[in-house]
């Protein structure tokens, strides 16, 4: 089963299928790395005196099924897989540097932010990590217990594993597979739960049906409870770690639909909500934490974090923005979709 799909693709806790996808041929695998980019002059980043100006730079088509999609810590590279495959693209160029091909029975947990290691398995059993660029797995392990998630740290020094026989993570070491820790506490009358770290390490997010809490990892505290009347499909986690974005329906002035809300992460108070009349399935934080874009079907909507203002709706096609995320420079928007597509915008 994949874990990591379950926030990104809309309406729903549990996977979608898809049909087999089409892979492009395997590269030449001799240690080529991701491109350096130069850095963006200031007026060619993301903002809201910019945001009209985005438009597709690169349009691909990966698969034929639901993408999730990802930028690695730099920024020189992007990570796309679908069910069976994983492919680490040259963000400046957008060609394929390396591909993982799982087949039919491997489950695609994660991938490292430094754009090198795919975290996998075959049997739902040994925890695997593969290195897209010598093409041979460079550790293997067994937790010792049933698991529903697998999930690199933001540093890659550890993979977080969500126990099914209680709610906890094991935190394993990404070097040689040893037990580092473990974080529990969050509690739900729902056996179905995720986790997923911050940006910057510092906080654990637990996710279970319409709940959502952090927990500060140092600590260990929980944080507030956060209640939603239906399934959350997404959670962002503002660069700061003060906000936290969800995605899930409600009801809103009378009506019951689908609804973005932020939430102050300290307090639990409730900052804004806004409603739409599709589902939304996927939500990012800018890097300066001043926008929150909201992939939704066929459209990406974008609100300012201050107020919750909606500034400007990009026309995306017709599926579902089901994954999404800004650059880490905040000169790009990254967006996958449920039939395979995938788009690179930048600002003309």
């Amino acid at each position: 089963m994949r874990t990591k799909s379950l926030l990104v693709i809309a309406g729903i806790f549990i996977f979608s299928s898809c049909s087999a996808p089409a892979v492009p041929a395997a590269p030449a695998f001799n240690e080529t790395q991701p491109a350096v980019l130069p850095e963006p002059v200031q007026d060619r980043l993301i903002s809201t005196d910019t945001i009209s100006a985005l438009a597709p730079a690169v349009t691909l088509q990966p698969s034929t099924g639901a993408l999730n999609c990802s930028w690695t810590k730099d920024g020189s590279a992007i990570w796309v897989e679908d069910f069976f495959t994983v492919s680490l693209y040259d963000a400046a160029g957008m060609d394929v540097l390396a591909i993982f091909e799982g087949g039919e029975y491997a489950a695609i947990y994660d991938t490292s932010a430094d754009g090198r290691t795919v975290a996998y398995s075959v049997d739902g059993q040994e925890i695997r990590l593969f290195d897209i660029f010598t093409q041979e797995d460079r550790l293997s392990f067994l937790p010792g217990f049933p698991y529903s998630a697998v999930f690199f740290s933001p540093d890659d020094s550890a993979l977080g594993v969500a126990s099914l026989d209680s709610i906890e993570v094991i935190l394993f070491s990404a070097e040689d597979g040893s037990v580092q820790g473990s974080l529990s506490g969050f509690s739900t009358a729902a056996p179905v739960y995720l986790a997923k770290f911050s940006s910057i390490g510092e906080t654990l997010i637990w996710i279970s049906r319409g709940t959502v809490q952090p927990m500060q990892i140092g600590s260990g505290e929980l944080g507030p409870s956060l209640s939603h009347e239906d399934f959350v499909v997404a959670v962002a986690i503002s660069p700061d770690g003060s906000g936290i974005a969800t995605a899930a329906a409600g009801t809103l002035d009378g009506e019951f639909q689908p609804l973005v809300t932020l939430w102050d992460a300290f307090s639990g108070e409730m900052l804004w909500q806004n409603g739409n009349p599709d589902y939304f399935g996927s939500l990012d934080f800018s890097p300066d934490g001043s926008l929150l874009a909201a992939g939704s079907e066929g459209e990406i909507i974008f609100y300012l974090v201050e107020n919750g203002q909606e500034i400007f709706r990009l026309n995306a096609g017709s599926e579902v923005v089901n994954s999404l995320g800004f650059s880490p420079d905040n000169s790009a928007l990254l967006t996958c979709q449920t039939d395979g597509k995938l788009t690179l915008w930048k600002l003309e």
